[in-house]
Formats: structure tokens, sequence, C-alpha cells
């Protein structure tokens, strides 16, 4: 067959791709040669791994001063036991104190903040000064069938010593549920991470050019995006409203598509959750909390209230709801925008400030006397 030349017109709309392969394919020269120029005599660890256990977890003893959550670079440093941490340090896995674990996703973990910002990092020095210790087990992406496995794993193969549990129960951790399923031995199988596959073949296996090539590659992709946000109208983003993954409370679309079943599935992990602790006397303390999503709709008796507010009251359960902080026209309804990252549906400081306060104003639960650990 005789190839057909180009039309005239086909040409010129050739000419706009050629010169974006061109500024693409200069800008990744000219980066790569400037980090290159400035490149570690290591590869930097990543803070995050995979648990054969509960699916994916925080490395013990390790410091990421610059750790990435969109465009916000914020130090990630954790502990002997794997928790988010002011400092690498040593903890014991008994101790004299009063111990509060508080387990969550994101929101838990503080991505995009300090620790000593998050709301954790907050709590922690507050009730320190009532001779308590909160430990963080939170971890982006965690949900209810985590919660429990990571609990159950730190209670009864760790060892580790605690007098009371809060839950932090995301909005997003019932579409997560929907993904994660145990395995044969009980362990947790499910969401796969590109970016670690990525992690694993660039950082590690072909070294510090592996890492320089990952990281140059994302940095062309930034530039490409800012500039074509430069000529789209509106630019490349919106308010941090319309998230499928916090909608399923008002949207009866999303509530069949994945609402029904992550509840369900959310509620029965929830219930081996407080019946572990239970069976060990441990107090338990669920938390819930908006997303803007559920903010702009004042969505104040929201399926996720309800359904966890009746769920506790069966179980005996402590429940603290937070909507009305971010409801309430006369707490801050009229200027939530002002707590939370921009253009993101996280805390910023301010936003984790206003949840530690309002937790400590509203936890009921009278403080335990600090264990005799003779006796343990």
């Amino acid at each position: 067959m005789v190839a057909t030349p180009l039309s005239r017109a086909s040409r010129l709309a050739l000419i706009p791709l050629i010169f974006v392969v061109l500024f693409l394919c200069a800008d990744f020269f000219f980066t790569f040669l400037q980090n290159w120029k400035s490149r570690p005599q290591v590869v930097p660890a990543t803070v995050r791994t995979r648990s054969a256990l509960y699916h994916h977890d925080l490395l013990p003893n390790s410091k990421d001063e610059s750790e990435r959550y969109g465009s916000h670079h914020y130090p990630l440093i954790t502990n002997s036991l794997g928790f988010r941490d002011s400092q690498v340090r040593e903890v014991p896995l008994k101790s004299s104190r009063e111990r509060l674990l508080v387990i969550g996703d994101s929101f838990t973990e503080g991505v995009g903040v300090p620790f000593e910002d998050s709301f954790v990092g907050i709590l922690t020095r507050e009730l320190a000064q009532k001779d308590v210790e909160v430990m963080n087990a939170g971890v982006s992406s965690y949900s209810p069938i985590t919660y429990y496995r990571k609990t159950k794993y730190l209670l009864e193969e760790k060892g580790l010593k605690f007098d009371e549990v809060v839950v932090f129960l995301d909005l997003s951790d019932i579409q997560d549920e929907t993904f994660y399923h145990f395995d044969t031995w009980g362990n947790i199988k499910g969401l796969e991470w590109p970016h670690d596959a990525m992690d694993v073949a660039l950082r590690y296996q072909l070294g510090n050019f592996g890492y320089f090539l990952e990281k140059n590659l994302r940095m062309t992709a930034r530039a490409y995006l800012s500039l074509r946000c430069r000529f789209r109208s509106g630019g490349c983003f919106r308010e941090p409203l319309g998230n499928s993954r916090a909608r399923w409370t008002i949207d009866p679309e999303l509530f069949e598509a994945y609402g029904k079943k992550g509840l369900a599935l959310a509620t029965e992990n929830m219930d081996k959750l407080a019946q572990l602790l239970r069976s060990r006397q441990i107090p338990l303390t669920l938390v819930v909390y908006p997303w803007p999503d559920q903010i702009a709709a004042k969505d104040l008796l929201s399926k996720q209230v309800t359904h966890w507010e009746a769920w506790a009251k069966v179980n005996q359960v402590e429940f603290l709801d937070v909507f009305p902080l971010f409801i309430d026209e006369n707490q801050l309804g009229a200027v939530w925008k002002e707590y939370f990252l921009p253009k993101d549906a996280h805390w910023n400081a301010k936003g984790h400030a206003a949840v530690a306060e309002f937790f400590t104003a509203h936890y009921h639960k009278q403080a335990l006397t600090p264990r005799d650990i003779s006796n343990d």
C-alpha cells in the first residue's frame, strides 16, 4: 500500500504537539542536569512500606524531611513502633503512664502538616501535662478492617500495652472497605499502590540514576501541568467539593454504588474491633467528622453520624460527633474553608487545632489512673 501524505491541516495540527514534546525534552534534560549536580550520595529511603499483615504501614525509626502530599512538603518522622512522632525515639511496649492509642487514616496521620501541628501532636502535648501518653497509629488509606487487624497485631503479637483506643473514622473509609479483604490467614489484601512499584524498580534496583529519573519525570509532568493550567479557564483546580469518596452520604447513586456495601463491611470490622477491645477491658471511643461536601450541604444528620451513633449505643462505645464544629454557623460553619488545605479536603494546621480543641472539650471519659506495670 502507498502511504497517503498528510494533509496540510494535519501537518499544522502536529506543530503544537512537536513544540510540547520539545519543551518536555528540554525541561527534563535541564532539570535532570540541575538535580544530578546536587545529587545526594545515597538514595533516601521512603518512610512508607508494605505490611504482610495489614497491607501497608510506616517504617519504624525513619525520617523523611520532605514527605510530599500534593504540593505540600512536610517532615514525616516515626518512632520505634512505626507510629508518626515528633522525633525518632525508642518507645517501650509497657509504660506506667496512661496510654491513649489513636488510629485513623490520612486525617489522623496528619498529611500535609508537621506532626506538632496535627491534632494528635497537639493532644500529645496537652495530655502529657496530665501524665497521659498519646500514640498515633494512623496511616493514610486505613479503614475499619485495618483498625481491627493492626490493633489485634499490636495487642497480641507485638505485646504493646495501652489503656484506651480512639478511632477517627473517615468518610472515605466506607469506600476503602470495598477495596480490602482478609486472606486465608486473616491478613489484609487489596489496594495496589502504583508508586510503590515505581519506588522499588527505580529507587532500589536502579540506584541513584533510578531515583533521579523518577524525580525528573515527576518534575517534568508538574511543569507540563503548570503550563497547561496557564491556558485553561479557571485553572486546573477547583474547590474541594464534589468528591465521590465522601458524597455517599448525600448522593443516592453513590450510596447504592459502594456506600451500602462499604458501610456493612465497616460495621462488621468495627464489631470485631469492639469485641477485641471489650475482651481486654479496653475502652473505645469513636469519632466522626465531615468533609467539605457535607459542610456545604449542611449534612448535619448525616448517614455517617446516625449510623455510627446508633452503632456506638449498641456496643456501649463513647461517640463524638465533630460535624457541628464545621456545620454550625455559630462555630466554624461560615468560615470553614479557612481550616482546610488549599483545594483539598484535609485540615490545615488551623483545622487540626480546632479539631483538637473540640475533642478535648467534648471528650467525656474520665481519666484513668496510671497502671502498675508490675502487675502486667
